[in-house]
């Protein structure tokens, strides 16, 4: 495969179209789930649950992504994957019982799970600028997401929730049909097919099962801080909103801009780490990020005040922003004859991440309060920036003897 792969921005732009789907799915759901939790009557374990469904769900898929990626090329799977996202989102307007709901929901977090593996797949193919064409990818995402919470607040507040997902769905076949009349053509396209091509020759290989765990231990250390930074992360999405809601006594419209300050922190970040990546390793700006965004939540902490919750939201934003990006250009470096499959295995990672960290939230706020995820922050970054650091040293090491 080519080193290098330089995409015109018509062709860049076809790629990240899709993403649009993911944003609008992914974003809202701290501000739509206390409108799903009043209209189905819900604790706080219960919509936990429905979290848990959504991300377990695009993990499962996720593990096998991957290989469904290097074998039959990303494209297929991403046509597949709107088609599945959209036939879900449909169905949620057709019942409003507690398990068909579920049901649905999971079968969508399939759908946007392998859209943004796809793509994140495809970016991460294009050689040694994968991690300028990552950085454009999550910055835009963050960019549509800062937007996203503040529409879903608008519909949810006028409609049932269940019309905003299904506007989002109708949405999703506009977007994959112009994936299909443009082909998702890109200069990666052929790159693409001797990916493909070089996968199922490698099968056949005696070493390959060999290959393939020589690169997960490599990146197991990444997928591990990756779990914990992209956990509060989803956390942060899935509860701040009542987070700022409930401790600070505000309003619905306070809350709706909590969410969209959390992307604001995303989008600066992602956009930050373009041009930092070229200057410093990606392993050092993770276990950056993940270290000093503590500073602020002991700052909120000191002086709570509607003020302060908003500037955490936005620093942590910007903590939790180089996940996907830089743990994806890192794995890649340390995985480049798998990049499909190391790629979907940080992605599958965070998704379990994003899967249990808001799990253990709404069990714990059910039992001691909402303040608690100031706990779990605490937890989750700390244990990444320690993880991050740790593996960044022993990957310096192992240079050092090969040297």
């Amino acid at each position: 495969m080519g080193c290098e792969t330089t995409l015109r921005p018509a062709q860049l732009v076809v790629w990240l179209l899709p993403m649009a789907i993911v944003s609008f799915f992914n974003s809202v759901q701290g501000v739509a789930l206390p409108q799903v939790i009043d209209t189905l009557n819900l604790s706080y374990s219960q919509a936990s649950l429905l979290i848990v469904v959504i991300q377990m769900s695009g993990f499962v898929s996720m593990v096998g992504g991957g290989l469904f990626i290097d074998r039959i090329g990303v494209r297929s799977v991403l046509l597949a994957s709107i088609g599945l996202f959209t036939l879900a989102g449909l169905l949620t307007g057709l019942t409003s019982q507690w398990v068909p709901t579920l049901l649905a929901f999971g079968a969508m977090g399939v759908g946007v799970a392998m859209i943004g593996t796809s793509v994140n797949t495809a970016m991460a193919r294009t050689g040694e600028r994968r991690a300028f064409y990552l950085g454009v990818m999550h910055s835009t995402y963050g960019l549509v997401s800062i937007a996203a919470p503040l529409i879903a607040g608008v519909v949810v507040a006028a409609l049932p929730w269940q019309r905003y997902y299904q506007g989002v769905a109708i949405a999703a076949v506009f977007l994959g049909a112009v994936v299909l009349a443009r082909g998702a053509r890109s200069g990666a396209e052929e790159d693409e097919k001797e990916a493909v091509a070089a996968t199922r020759e490698d099968d056949s290989h005696p070493a390959a099962v060999t290959l393939g765990w020589t690169m997960l231990r490599r990146i197991i250390p990444i997928c591990f801080g990756i779990f914990c930074v992209v956990g509060i992360q989803r956390t942060l999405v899935t509860w701040g909103y009542l987070f700022v809601v409930e401790s600070y006594e505000s309003s619905h419209a306070v809350g709706s801009v909590a969410a969209a300050l959390l992307w604001v922190g995303i989008f600066s970040g992602r956009l930050g780490n373009i041009p930092l990546s070229l200057r410093w390793p990606a392993s050092h700006l993770l276990k950056w990020s993940a270290f000093s965004s503590l500073l602020f939540v002991v700052l909120e902490w000191g002086a709570p005040s509607v003020l302060a919750a908003f500037a955490l939201m936005i620093a942590l934003g910007i903590g939790v922003s180089g996940a996907f990006q830089l743990g994806t250009t890192w794995a890649a470096e340390l995985a480049p004859a798998s990049i499909g499959a190391a790629s979907s295995f940080v992605m599958a990672s965070a998704t379990l991440g994003g899967a249990l960290w808001p799990w253990m939230t709404g069990l714990l706020a059910d039992v001691v309060g909402i303040g608690v995820l100031r706990w779990l922050v605490v937890a989750g970054m700390s244990m990444a920036g320690v993880t991050f650091a740790w593996a960044s040293a022993r990957g310096e090491a192992s240079m050092g003897n090969v040297s």
